[in-house]
C-alpha cells in the first residue's frame, strides 16, 4: 500500500511505553539503594532533581525549535507573498520546511489532484503534533508528583516498621524515648519528597509545560489567519 505524502494522524510510538516505564523502575532501584544504604531521602530528592532537570532540557529545546519555526514561517511567508502556486509548489518542502510551507503545499497539492481539502483539517493535524513535547513535559510534572507521593508512603511504612519494633523491644519509657527518635526518620522521607516532587513537577514544570502549550496556541492560531487570507502572487 502506498504510504502518504505526509502524515496527518499522530501515531502511537514505542517511546509512549518504555519511557514511563523506564523512569518507574529507576525510582524503584533508587529507593531499594537508598534503604539499603540508610539515605533514601537524599537519593530519592536527587531523583526528582535529576528528573526535573530533564524536563527543563526539553523545554530549552521546545524554545529553541519554536522560535526556529517562527523564524522560518516568516520568511516563507514572506517569499511565497511574491510567488505563484506552480512555484510554491516547487519549493523543497519536508520536514526542514516551516509548517506553514508544509500545509501550503498539501493544500496546493490536493487542490490541483481534485481532493479539496480545507487548511482547518491539515492544520489540526499539525497542532497535535506539535503539542506532544508540552504534553510530554506535562506527563513528567505529574509522575514526578506521582513519585513524591510513592516516596511518602514508603517513608511512612519505614517509620512505622521501626516504631513497632521498638515499642515491642523497649524495656522502660526512658528506652522508648530514645528509640524512637532515630526511629522517626523516615518521616523526614515522607515529607520532603512529596514537597520537591509538587515543588518541581507541579509548579516548575507544569506551569512551564502550560507556557508551551500556549506558545503553540497562539502560533497556529496566527498561522490560521495567515492561511485563511493568503493571496498567491498570481491572483
Amino acid at each position: 500500500m502506498q504510504s502518504p505524502s505526509e502524515p496527518l494522524f499522530t501515531r502511537w510510538r514505542a517511546t509512549h511505553l518504555w519511557q514511563p516505564f523506564s523512569l518507574i523502575v529507576c525510582f524503584a532501584l533508587t529507593a531499594a539503594l537508598g534503604i539499603w544504604i540508610e539515605q533514601a531521602t537524599l537519593l530519592l530528592t536527587s531523583f526528582l532533581v535529576i528528573c526535573a532537570l530533564g524536563g527543563q532540557w526539553v523545554v530549552y529545546n521546545f524554545w529553541s525549535g519554536h522560535n526556529r519555526q517562527i523564524h522560518a514561517t516568516e520568511i516563507d511567508i514572506d517569499r511565497c507573498l511574491r510567488m505563484t502556486a506552480q512555484q510554491v509548489r516547487g519549493l523543497p518542502g519536508g520536514e526542514r520546511a516551516s509548517i506553514f510551507l508544509q500545509i501550503l503545499k498539501l493544500v496546493i497539492n490536493r487542490a490541483e489532484s481534485k481532493r479539496g481539502i480545507e487548511h482547518h483539517a491539515i492544520l489540526a493535524a499539525f497542532r497535535n503534533r506539535a503539542l506532544e513535547k508540552p504534553r510530554c513535559i506535562h506527563r513528567l510534572g505529574k509522575t514526578m508528583v506521582s513519585f513524591g507521593m510513592a516516596g511518602t508512603l514508603v517513608g511512612l511504612s519505614m517509620t512505622m516498621y521501626a516504631a513497632s519494633d521498638v515499642v515491642e523491644n523497649a524495656e522502660s519509657v526512658q528506652a522508648l524515648t530514645a528509640a524512637l527518635v532515630p526511629a522517626f526518620g523516615g518521616l523526614s522521607m515522607a515529607f520532603s519528597t512529596t514537597l520537591v516532587a509538587v515543588l518541581l513537577g507541579t509548579v516548575w514544570l507544569g506551569s512551564q509545560a502550560q507556557h508551551c502549550h500556549d506558545a503553540i496556541n497562539l502560533y497556529f492560531d496566527q498561522l490560521d489567519g495567515y492561511l485563511g487570507g493568503f493571496q498567491f502572487g498570481d491572483r
